[in-house]
């Protein structure tokens, strides 16, 4: 399951490993990389951010039991559907059970992910027939770039957000394109045609 989901993930994968050696950041880091005003974070060791949109929480008992952090914002389970957080402005704990096939895999808010829905291998095109998630997206414009396999900059996905209404427009991506909308905890799914296309979710 999670080779599967790491193979599908390898669009941001790459994208974000590629841009984050630029400066010499890491792909797998703490909490407080990413929430440097977030003084929880600065204490914890049992979870982490893997690049700077997605959090993960692993399992370390035999019991399941999972006792982690959510900063600010919504969160949405990448790999247990339904399962959705809404935490407030100075964050909240949870502690929920979980086993190693379901443990937290959360996308944060405002977050383009870009993933293949059936890749056979790590190398494959990174522009290629991919789903486009959007997870909770903010008010206005929002542009990601995706690299190909030698890490260049060679497409990008922008969303402009107009309360109910996404304008998502892509370039240097190619094949079938589906859009797949995550909003508060919903989902909503259109099929994208000539990189261009205007969504309203109810």
């Amino acid at each position: 399951k999670y080779v599967n989901l790491k193979l599908s993930l390898m669009p941001y994968l790459y994208t974000q490993a590629a841009h984050n050696a630029k400066y010499g950041n890491p792909l797998m880091r703490p909490m407080w990389f990413d929430f440097t005003s977030d003084y929880n974070t600065r204490t914890i060791s049992n979870q982490y951010m893997l690049g700077s949109q997605i959090l993960v929480a692993p399992v370390f008992n035999s019991e399941g039991i999972v006792h982690f952090y959510i900063p600010a914002g919504k969160w949405t389970s990448i790999v247990n559907e339904g399962e959705f957080f809404e935490s407030p402005i100075n964050g909240k704990w949870v502690t929920k059970k979980y086993d190693e096939l379901t443990l937290p895999v959360l996308a944060r808010d405002n977050t383009i992910l870009l993933m293949h829905n059936n890749p056979k291998h790590a190398d494959y095109d990174y522009t290629l027939n991919l789903n486009i998630h959007l997870f909770d997206m903010h008010e206005g414009k929002t542009k990601i770039s995706v690299v190909n396999n030698r890490g260049k900059d060679t497409g990008w996905v922008e969303v402009i957000r107009n309360q109910n209404k996404f304008q998502i427009e892509t370039k240097g991506l190619s094949g079938k394109q589906q859009i797949i909308i995550h909003e508060n905890g919903h989902v909503f799914e259109k099929t994208m045609t000539n990189n261009k296309v205007n969504v309203e979710v109810e």
